[in-house]
């Protein structure tokens, strides 16, 4: 084969792997933002995004791990009795995560739009960190995410309406 010909078919993987990718995300991944109190942040409160996929077989988890190494792209993978996990947690890398694979993505499609287009330009700029007002804002956000979930999972006691009430907004 010559040159040509293997940049192609290099291509043409990586275009199948991130379909895979996509498929995999559908249909296990949670997309969100985690809510934890913490008193070393503002308002005693952190806003973590995260993106997490489960599986019982290690052969999946690989695929997205070699994947997102070979793009740049930071994540772990924790294995326990009964799965493997992969995670991706830092800005940067959900961003270009979910940038890459969005042409492939159905069901979680409104998911995406709402973190890369809302919350983490949200998040980028700081505005969680700036008064008691933007970060229900950003919070407003998150239960957004939250909402836009193809099937509902638990819900979570820090949304806007939580903080409103705590600070008499």
């Amino acid at each position: 084969m010559n040159d040509g010909q293997n940049e192609l078919n290099r291509e043409i993987n990586n275009e199948l792997t991130k379909a895979y990718i996509a498929g995999l995300v559908d249909g296990t991944a949670t997309i969100t933002v985690r809510v934890k109190k913490d008193s070393d942040y503002s308002f005693d409160f952190s806003l973590e995004p995260h993106i997490q996929i489960n599986r019982t077989e290690p052969f999946a988890i690989q695929i997205v791990d070699d994947w997102t190494a070979k793009n740049g792209i930071y994540g772990t993978v924790r294995q326990y009795d009964d799965k493997y996990q992969f995670n991706i947690t830092r800005n940067r890398d959900i961003r270009k995560f979910l940038e890459e694979i969005r042409p492939f993505i159905q069901d979680k499609l409104e998911q995406f739009d709402i973190m890369l287009e809302d919350v983490l330009p949200a998040l980028e700029q700081g505005m969680h960190l700036e008064d008691e007002e933007k970060f229900v804002e950003v919070v407003s956000l998150i239960d957004e995410l939250r909402e836009n979930r193809p099937s509902p999972g638990a819900s979570s006691k820090y949304t806007e309406e939580f903080f409103r009430d705590r600070w008499d907004m």
